[in-house]
């Protein structure tokens, strides 16, 4: 899977392996955490080493398995001609990290909050754990048919 995905395979032990980009902060880091709260050998991948090994800690102390990986990934097919599933997560306004930024530099911080808000069916941001929940059914043996593909998360804004 592409940024801040997981990709899933067995692992050497028959358990399922997940390899996670962009797992240093946001959306990344609750999908390695919830495949690791799942049961899944997690790979943390990320630029920024700070943040993978908060991560990869984080999924340890919980009870997991993870090891940490610093670098950029970026040629999926790669991935796919060596049997592993790729899928592009495409999520739209999920409260993270890079909101926040956005949101520090706009004149009016709450009018541009209800603005992003708004353009949700539901009228709130998405939650990085909710966008890592859809990743895990992806990754899990139930998503299987699912690859090579772009997956939209977007709270509804391709609908309006």
């Amino acid at each position: 899977m592409a940024d801040d995905s997981g990709q899933a395979g067995p692992s050497d032990d028959g358990r399922l392996a997940a390899f996670v980009t962009g797992a240093g902060s946001g959306i990344g880091r609750a999908t390695a955490r919830r495949l690791g709260r799942d049961g899944y050998v997690v790979g943390a991948f990320d630029l920024d080493p700070d943040g993978v090994q908060a991560t990869v800690d984080g999924i340890v102390s919980s009870g997991g398995q993870a090891v940490g990986f610093v670098g950029d990934v970026r040629d999926d097919a790669d991935h796919a001609a060596a049997g592993i599933r790729a899928v592009e997560i495409c999520p739209r306004t999920v409260e993270s990290e890079w909101i926040t930024m956005i949101l520090a530099d706009h004149p009016d911080p709450t009018s541009a909050r209800r603005a992003m808000s708004e353009r949700q069916l539901d009228g709130r941001l998405g939650t990085p754990d909710e966008v890592a929940a859809g990743i895990a059914f992806i990754a899990s043996r139930d998503g299987r048919f699912i690859n090579g593909s772009e997956f939209v998360m977007d709270g509804g804004m391709t609908a309006r």
